[in-house]
């Protein structure tokens, strides 16, 4: 069984662990239940984006927040005590006809029709940010958004070990990874695009939404915790509260609406991960009963640590790693089950190492060693292959330095003849031409030696050769895309 992305050779395809499992029969109440759980995630997403609208815009104080913890007397008193100023008429019209309706009529003629109106009286008694921050400062400092922060970190921490090794064969699995991410996408746009940022007080700032010409809003800093205000919600008429009051008033609102928000957004995010979790353990055992009469599970490393679960699942008693000169430690011993009995590594040590992005870890920790590296160096005995029996025999010499005891298979290398419109089948060219540095890179290029690849490839084309059947090697990436350039156009013209 191979568990992994589409291979281009069909007869893999048809040992992929995708193609086993859409034939795998396993009990209709195990799959009428995973099927439940995959629906049931679905309707979940539908509820995040709400959710986090409420909790990403907790500071915005509006119409609509006052009228959502404001009492009616509160509310008819801005209207009612309004100062005379402006167009003061507007406002009595408003006041006689909120005072002829209810309570549900009348919030939703200031959510409608007088919203315009509205918006003034309440930009007049808003105070200003100064006061805000005066208010805000009688409040504990800690970061409000410390809440979606350690999500994505937890979310990230969960994935790391997914991280993508650039292999094809993963591609099923990165898109299973993609799916999972979608709680933590928003916040992670937002902060790159500025929206959420931290003030000095401690307090996060979201950025404003766009204000339509009907309505009032003004950005107040969120308290981490509830605030304790609630000496001034009893005051019926607004007007009466100190600038620093209504700010205390305010803060008590948003507070209470940013512990509404927040809890409902964790809830949210818990049934994903329960949901998750159920159907991961679902889809391991029905996975686990597809490969369990497998005799070889094939996989990468990083498909090992996807599936980790379900490698548990099956306990594998033998483990045979290809490549193993080329695979960190760390990565190796994570995908190791508990119940491995025997652990074969296969690769060559005096090849290419681990690739390691930090230089640091390199220099001061030897990370780019790998288990088999280290483990060989230590004296562990281990069998080393003496013949090779891919290339000619004039072309062992040039590695006998590492391998001083290799041999040839004579008879598996017989038929790899070289080309018959070349006399030898090793030159060694020198030349004088000097090297420069390829445009936008730090990398070299040599055009000269560009020229003369250029022309043995046409040599070698004229003479019937196929393109297949030759490869041209390069040490530098800058040389690497001047070769590219210029045996496409080499090829063409031969062809």
């Amino acid at each position: 069984v191979r568990i992994g992305g589409r291979s281009q050779n069909e007869s893999l395809n048809e040992k992929n662990l995708t193609h086993l499992r859409n034939k795998y029969l396993g009990p209709r109440e195990e799959k009428n239940r995973l099927g439940n759980l995959r629906y049931q995630l679905r309707e979940l997403r539908k509820e995040f984006q709400p959710a986090l609208k409420n909790l990403r815009f907790c500071r915005i104080f509006n119409i609509e927040k006052l009228l959502q913890f404001a009492s009616w007397d509160q509310v008819m008193s801005l209207v009612k005590f309004c100062p005379r100023k402006g167009n003061f008429r507007k406002v009595l019209d408003l006041q006689k006809e909120l005072e002829s309706v209810s309570e549900a009529e009348g919030k939703n003629r200031l959510m409608g029709n007088h919203k315009g109106s509205f918006s003034a009286v309440l930009k007049m008694w808003t105070p200003s940010s100064g006061d805000f921050s005066a208010a805000a400062k009688e409040v504990t400092k800690p970061n409000c958004s410390v809440l979606l922060k350690e999500y994505v970190e937890s979310r990230k921490k969960k994935e790391a070990v997914k991280k993508d090794d650039d292999s094809s064969d993963n591609q099923d699995d990165l898109e299973e990874i993609e799916n999972e991410r979608f709680l933590s996408h928003d916040y992670e746009r937002g902060l790159k695009a500025g929206q959420w940022r931290d003030s000095d007080q401690g307090f996060v700032f979201l950025e404003t939404p766009r204000a339509d010409s009907f309505s009032f809003s003004t950005a107040v800093p969120i308290p981490s915790r509830e605030c304790d205000f609630s000496n001034v919600c009893c005051e019926d008429n607004l007007w009466e509260l100190s600038p620093h009051n209504r700010s205390q008033l305010i803060l008590h609102w948003i507070s209470k609406m940013q512990e509404e928000a927040s809890a409902a957004f964790l809830e949210i995010t818990r049934k994903q991960d329960e949901l998750l979790e159920e159907i991961r353990e679902l889809e391991a055992s029905a996975d686990a009963a597809v490969i369990q009469n497998a005799k070889i599970v094939g996989m990468t490393t990083t498909g090992a640590a996807i599936h980790a679960l379900l490698i548990n699942k099956i306990a594998p008693p033998i483990i045979l790693v290809e490549e193993a000169a080329e695979i960190l430690e760390s990565q190796l011993l994570a995908v190791l089950p508990e119940n491995a009995k025997h652990l074969i590594m296969i690769g060559d040590h005096q090849q290419l190492r681990p690739q390691v992005q930090s230089y640091d870890l390199i220099r001061h920790n030897n990370f780019d060693i790998s288990m088999f590296e280290r483990l060989i160096k230590g004296a562990l005995p281990f069998a080393q292959l003496e013949y090779q029996c891919r290339m000619r025999e004039e072309f062992v010499g040039l590695i006998k330095s590492l391998y001083p005891k290799l041999k040839t298979h004579r008879e598996l290398v017989a038929g790899n003849c070289g080309p018959d419109c070349i006399q030898k089948s090793m030159y060694f060219l020198d030349h004088k031409s000097k090297e420069g540095v390829t445009e936008h890179s730090r990398s070299h290029r040599n055009v000269e030696e560009v020229n003369l690849i250029a022309n043995v490839l046409k040599w070698l084309l004229r003479h019937g050769h196929n393109p297949e059947k030759i490869t041209i090697l390069t040490t530098y990436r800058g040389q690497l895309h001047e070769v590219r350039k210029k045996v496409q156009r080499s090829t063409l013209m031969c062809l």
